[in-house]
């Protein structure tokens, strides 16, 4: 990418998460937002008339044959993750999703199988992983501080 060059952005899921997402992508230089996507088509309208994005789309894959693409960023309902983010892949788009990567062990090793030996980036959002109460919590979980903890 050239200094004068952008990075083309695609939304799969036009919810709450994505408005969430559009607000920081359109703060960042050389970034644009090219097209928008969610099952609901006519949600991805209403999402591209809000945020003046030139396109649209029904369905990643049209999304990823008729624009220049360099990020697919997924914000869909988890168990969507995985069969979208092995078709950004395979366009070779980088992707950013929304925590979980996948819903099991097998989606993620089939995602994991097919990023190997691409150029392709892979980032996956934990937007409370940084916050202070977080680091807290989890270093007291660390210390053993809060008792038996059955998850984290």
């Amino acid at each position: 990418m050239t200094a004068k060059e952008s990075l083309r952005v695609g939304i799969v899921g036009c919810g709450e998460i994505a408005q969430q997402h559009l607000r920081i992508w359109r703060k960042l230089d050389r970034v644009s937002v090219a097209a928008v996507c969610d099952a609901d088509k006519s949600r991805a309208e209403r999402t591209a008339r809000t945020w003046h994005i030139p396109a649209y789309y029904g369905d990643l894959g049209q999304m990823l044959e008729r624009e220049s693409i360099s990020i697919v960023d997924i914000c869909t309902p988890p168990q969507a993750h995985c069969p979208l983010i092995v078709q950004a892949l395979e366009s070779n788009c980088h992707v950013v999703v929304e925590k979980p990567l996948s819903m099991t062990a097998e989606e993620a090793r089939a995602i994991i199988s097919r990023h190997k030996g691409s150029q392709t980036k892979i980032a996956v959002i934990h937007n409370w992983l940084s916050v202070p109460v977080m680091t807290r919590a989890l270093s007291l979980i660390k210390k053993g501080s809060l008792g038996h903890v059955f998850s984290t």
